[in-house]
This record gives C-alpha cells, structure tokens and sequence, in this order.
C-alpha cells in the first residue's frame, strides 16, 4: 500500500493513515480561498508618505466670471489642489483639467443704439438692454435679483472686468416669442464717454449678485446680432476730443533795437526802441453744430444755421460772453474760409453745455444766408474775439454732424444752390391776323 507524503508539523493519530493535523487544516483553507476567488477582497496598502501628482480628468461646473460665450464657457483652470490618496494616506500635488464656467441668466442683448458717437467727457445717449431668465423676468415688473450694467473697453477686447461699468435701471417689459408673454425685462443706462479714441462698448447681467456675469453684445430686431448667444456683435464707441485751448502767450516781453541815420547837419545818432509781445486773442474753439448741409434756390433764404463758439474765461456762464464775433459764410467750393468769402452777421442764440453737465461753457449763434448763383458752394462759419482782427475758421462738428470743428479744416459745409425757375406759359395761341387775301397762285417750279 502506498504511503501518503506527510504535511505540516507531524501525524494526527485521528487523521486517515499519512495525514497529519496541518496538512487538512492547509487543504480546508484553500478550499475556502477558492469558494471565495469571486469576491472583492480588499488588501490594504501602506499609507502614502511622500508627494505625488494627480491629473484631474473630469469635468466639474463653475460659475466663471463672464465666460465669453462663443467658447463654450470652457475655460483652464490649474493650482495646487490636496488630493485624498484612495490608499489610505493624502499627498499634495498639482491639478489640471477643464471647468465649464455656466452663467445664471439665459440669454440678454443690447437693444438699441447700435453705435454711440460724442464728445468725450460728455453723456453718452441712454443704451436699453433686454434681459430674459426663465421663471425671473417673465411678467409684470422687474424680475427678483436681476443686476445689469452698462460698459466700455478697450476696442476688440471682451466684455469683463477690466472694463468700466455702470448700474443699469429697469424700464420696462417686453415681449418674448408669445405677444403678450412680457417675457423680457427692458433695462436703461447711460455712462460719460471716455478720453478721444474708438472702444467698445456692451452690456452684462447677472441673477447671483454679481458673482458671474452674462455679456449682452447687440441682438434683436434693430442691430441685428444674436446677443449673449455668441460674442462679436459688439457696439463701436466713437470718442471726439474737444479742444479746450489754451492762450499760448503768458505774458509781454522787450526788444532792443538800434537804428542808425544821418541828418542834413551831418550829426549820426542811435536809439533803443521797446516793444510789446502782443497776446494772442484767437477764439480757442468753434464749430458749425446744425445743419450739416444746405440746399435751396438761388435767391432765396437758407434755414437757421447754428455755430458754437468757446472761449476761456469769455463764453462760459449765463448769456453772450463779452466781445465775441460769429459770421456765417459761404465761398467756392474746396476753398478756405478767408476774406474772399461772403459773411453775413450771426446773433448769440443760447448757451450749451461743453464738458461738464451745466457749465454752460459755450455760446450758439444763429444765422441765415441767402443762397447764391446755382452751383456747389461751401459753407462754415468764423469766429473772433478781437473785434475781427483775426478769425477762427469753425466747420462741421459736434454730436449732429460730427467731424472735430475748428481742430481741423477740412469737414466743410456743402452747399448746393439751384437754379431759379423762370417759368414758362402753356394755352391756346390766338390768331391775330386780319383780312382775307384773293389772287391767282403764280407757279414758281422749273424743271421739265
């Protein structure tokens, strides 16, 4: 008979002849190693003690401050971050990955205007946005929570808060899909024009107390666009610098001359002759405000052209400032507004604002002229403050027919004078003749 191998530390006299107490306690746990092969058995392991790096791949939902829409509201973000080690112990490394930056509002636009042209320092025109959130605007009255501001940047740049904003009010409500569904709330709000240049301007909302915001470039029916649903649409901003002037002559100065001459006595003398720097009296601004063209008859009589006028310390406050001239004219076309012109006398009208909201600093002078032989003409107005010792040349300016005045000639009046009607008359002739005539015809041919 064959004789089993022993296992373990020595013979079980209970046990089948050649097996031994440990040799059945060793097959007894296999078998349960193996009934037990489909379960998840967790084997601990020893707890991280050093540094590690973790790549976050998933994505997590952020609220990004003005996320530009057109990108998906993707953005990067990437720091420090403590991550839990799933062993047992943390470790301290760096984390990137994509957040998807979501923004409370659903959707907004700027209504109306669709650009903005002024004066720098000067008001800009009132900007209406429109505002729509599910379940927030939708009704009567101002939806609950709802923040919306008015700003600018620099030109090309996106809608965030490198910008300059100002508080938006509500207005009104408006229509969504459904006549009637007051679905969109009307916001109004208006912001000083910054320093000479080209910017850009847009709105923003937000329904979390500014903690994300929604960039509103144009939409709707009046600037066309798509609104926040992709940026790019976004209103151009035209700031004009306007030329305060300054009086560059301070001051009087002295000149020394010395001359020499011989009189009949033969006698040859020298003198000292003092002069005086005279101070420039030249008006430091002036522009044709309104219209921005002219067309009539010949011979007859042009609407009211209006011209203002600044001067320091001489046009500003209530009335005409003191010693001021303003002329309106006309002259060849392309030609500059000089003496060869015709000038017609213009009359102080009102005072108008300059830079700042009531500083009444310039005057406006009002006219008419008659219009002269059929042809183009240009047309500007003139200025002086030295009873018409010199002249400042103002064409076209202002908000109404732009161009930058007397900074620069060149943005003239256009005048088109037409020709006069001499009339002509229609009807039925008369026959005025007289008489009846008899006679033989006298035959003039010749010929065969």
């Amino acid at each position: 008979m064959e004789t089993w191998p022993r296992m373990g530390r020595g013979a079980d006299s209970s046990g089948p002849a050649g097996f031994g107490y440990d040799s059945i306690m060793n097959t007894l746990a296999l078998v349960a190693l193996v009934a037990c092969s489909d379960k998840d058995i967790p084997v601990p392991d020893p707890p991280s003690t050093g540094t590690r790096t973790q790549t976050s791949t998933g994505t997590e939902t952020s609220r990004d401050s003005a996320t530009p829409p057109d990108s998906g509201g993707v953005t990067t973000d990437s720091g420090e971050d403590t991550a839990t080690d799933p062993t047992g112990g943390t470790g301290t490394g760096t984390a990137t990955g994509s957040s998807t930056g979501t923004s409370s509002l659903d959707y907004c636009h700027v209504q109306w205007p669709c650009a903005i042209e002024g004066d720098e320092g000067t008001p800009s025109p009132d900007v209406y946005a429109w505002v729509y959130e599910a379940a927030v605007t939708a009704g009567a009255g101002p939806g609950s929570g709802v923040w919306v501001e008015v700003g600018y940047g620099a030109a090309g740049t996106f809608a965030d808060d490198a910008w300059t904003w100002t508080p938006m009010a509500w207005s009104s409500d408006k229509d969504g899909l459904v006549p009637g569904d007051l679905a969109n709330d009307e916001y109004v709000g208006s912001f000083v024009l910054p320093q000479a240049g080209t910017w850009s301007y847009a709105a923003r909302a937000s329904t979390d107390g500014g903690q994300s915001w929604l960039a509103c470039d144009r939409g709707g029916e009046t600037c066309g666009g798509d609104g926040s649903a992709s940026w790019g649409d976004v209103g151009v901003l035209v700031s004009r610098g306007v030329s305060t002037g300054t009086d560059p002559s301070t001051g009087t100065g002295s000149g020394t001359g010395t001359g020499s001459g011989t009189g009949s006595g033969g006698s040859t003398g020298t003198g000292t002759d003092t002069a005086t720097d005279p101070v420039d009296d030249a008006v430091d601004y002036c522009h044709v405000q309104y219209p921005c063209a002219l067309s009539g008859t010949e011979g007859s009589t042009s609407p009211s052209v209006f011209a203002w006028v600044y001067d320091a310390g001489v046009t500003p406050g209530a009335g005409a400032g003191s010693g001021v001239r303003v002329e309106l004219g006309y002259g060849p076309a392309g030609s500059m507004a000089d003496d060869s012109w015709d000038w017609t006398p213009m009359a102080w009208f009102s005072d108008k604002d300059g830079l700042v909201p009531g500083d009444l600093a310039n005057d406006e002078y009002e006219a008419t002229l008659v219009f002269p032989p059929a042809g183009t003409w240009s047309y500007a107005a003139r200025a002086s403050v030295d009873d018409g010792a010199s002249w400042l040349a103002c064409d076209l300016g202002g908000e109404t027919c732009a161009g930058d005045g007397s900074a620069g000639w060149g943005e003239v009046g256009v005048l088109e004078s037409l020709p006069g009607s001499t009339g002509t008359g229609t009807g039925t002739p008369t026959d005025t003749s007289t008489g009846t005539g008899t006679g033989t015809p006298t035959d003039t041919s010749t010929g065969t």
